[in-house]
């Protein structure tokens, strides 16, 4: 058998730290961060607890690493979003985006919004999501701007404070049996469209 290339090493080692984080994402979002252990995750990742500490120096740094695999994930929403020339088509689309996030990553945004929310102890595990949340904002309040909205920042906090509320019941309350499709168009009606327009629709 011939040996393994660097190519193959790389590609092995990549996969088994997907299966790592996978691992983790599932037991935070289900069991919280303190109550999970890293022994737990490894046993998760079908590997030993020693291996872990291969790809990861501590629980911390994969709690770290699991939200930035998630937030680049978003980042990439905001940019083809951005891609939209008009700001109304702009903010429809990451919206439309943000819901179909929520619907197919509920664990992600399970660990994101009991971070958010403070349900963890120590304030280090809420600087990422923080952070997360007012870049957020910043976008959603020049989006808001270019709309030519009178008042674009308490619009943007409404708006991301709506998003909060369905995704806590979307994900942790109600386990997916909420109604996502109708405060998905809902939002979008009072948010993407003019007074004029939804005049016309009524």
């Amino acid at each position: 058998m011939a040996p393994r290339s660097a190519e193959q090493f790389a590609a092995i080692r990549q996969s088994r730290r997907s299966s790592i984080l996978g691992s983790a994402l599932k037991l935070f979002a289900r069991r919280g961060y303190n109550g999970t252990s890293v022994t737990a995750i490894a046993h998760g990742a079908g590997i030993t607890k020693g291996q872990v500490y291969n790809y990861f120096r501590s629980k911390d740094d994969l709690l770290r690493d699991v939200l930035q695999e998630g937030y680049r994930r978003m980042e990439a929403i905001f940019e083809v979003a951005g891609r939209e020339r008009q700001p109304a088509k702009e903010l429809e689309v990451l919206l439309r985006a943000c819901f179909s996030s929520v619907r197919k990553e509920q664990e992600f945004w399970s660990l994101y919004i009991s971070l958010l929310a403070r349900m963890e102890s120590s304030p280090d595990y809420q600087s990422l999501p923080q952070r997360f949340y007012h870049t957020t904002l910043e976008h959603l309040v020049r989006i808001l701007g270019r709309m030519g909205r009178s008042k674009p920042d308490y619009e943007a906090r409404k708006l991301l404070a709506v998003l909060d509320g369905i995704g806590l019941h979307y994900v942790a309350l109600f386990k997916g049996a909420f109604p996502m499709d109708v405060f998905e168009d809902e939002l979008i009606r009072e948010f993407c469209t003019t007074s004029e327009q939804r005049e016309r629709v009524e």
